[in-house]
């Protein structure tokens, strides 16, 4: 299967080409709705240009096109795996490439917190939440946030953690904990300054 960029490589390219090209690289699921006078429309240039573009490629015309353009979004998003965590994303990525990249990260990050756990410490962690005297819950930014989902589903179960917005307040909860309490702390870092 040929790459976004190889479906309109050519030799020899005139300026209406480059127009063409350029738009359909960097919109390609546009292009796919779009009629061929939409898209000429949109890169000023004429059909005719479009017609010939696509016979240059080795196209029978802009619908021969058009269904080698879907095929090929969908293979590259289906394609998407091991995403950088420290460079995700890409100038020219298109939206749906983005959504399944964003996809990809989570599903990776929920299989590498998987792979953390064993029975064992699973186990220990359910007895001293269950044993303690208060549970409290620390996290923020988006942490607090995914703490806040994770609140109310345990409400659900009639099960209740203190927690509080404030960071300040946070540490106040902290530092007011015994021995007999048990602190949900979630951190991407593990390096708050705070706590």
């Amino acid at each position: 299967m040929k790459s976004l960029e190889d479906l309109v490589r050519i030799k020899n390219t005139t300026n209406n080409d480059e127009e063409i090209i350029k738009f359909i690289i960097e919109k390609p699921e546009q292009v796919i709705n779009m009629s061929i006078y939409n898209l000429a429309q949109a890169t000023h240039t004429s059909t005719s240009s479009i017609i010939r573009l696509c016979k240059k490629c080795k196209y029978k015309g802009f619908k021969d096109f058009k269904v080698s353009l879907i095929q090929c979004i969908d293979k590259e998003i289906s394609d998407i795996t091991n995403v950088d965590v420290n460079m995700p994303f890409r100038k020219n990525d298109t939206d749906l490439v983005i959504a399944k990249k964003i996809s990809q990260l989570s599903i990776e990050t929920i299989k590498a917190t998987f792979n953390l756990l064993s029975s064992s410490k699973l186990q220990t962690a359910v007895d001293q939440i269950i044993s303690a005297n208060s549970v409290f819950a620390v996290g923020v930014g988006d942490n607090y946030i995914r703490l806040c989902d994770f609140k109310t589903k345990l409400l659900l179960i009639n099960f209740y953690i203190k927690m509080t917005q404030l960071e300040d307040d946070q540490i106040r909860l902290t530092n007011l904990s015994t021995k007999k309490d048990v602190a949900i702390i979630l951190s991407y870092s593990g390096e708050t300054k705070k706590f």
